[in-house]
């Protein structure tokens, strides 16, 4: 047996479980609720017309597609910093509509 095969056999009798088993009682952990409420909350506060500006600007400089390739081919653990980068440009680039 194949490890593909041995993979889509496992995952299939997890899926099974799950959906004889749900758990009607799960609740997300309370610091992600929070910081989902929060950046909402700073979400909501931003200038949409900057924000939109910003966000042209730093995919024009980046290019959508190079952003794409790199999340897709590098090793999870540089997700963030990247992420944190990208987030961080796009802020400074908003900071410089005021």
């Amino acid at each position: 047996m194949t490890t593909a095969t041995q993979f889509d056999i496992e995952t299939a009798d997890r899926l099974s479980r799950i959906k004889a088993n749900p758990n009607p009682n799960y609740r997300p952990p309370f610091w992600l609720k929070r910081a989902v409420l929060a950046s909402w909350a700073w979400g909501k506060a931003l200038n949409r017309d900057a924000a939109i500006d910003s966000a042209r600007n730093v995919l024009a400089v980046l290019g959508v597609g190079t952003v794409l390739a790199d999340f897709g081919t590098m090793r999870v653990w540089l997700l963030l910093p990247c992420a944190v980068a990208l987030l961080g440009t796009w802020y400074a680039d908003y900071l410089r509509h005021f």
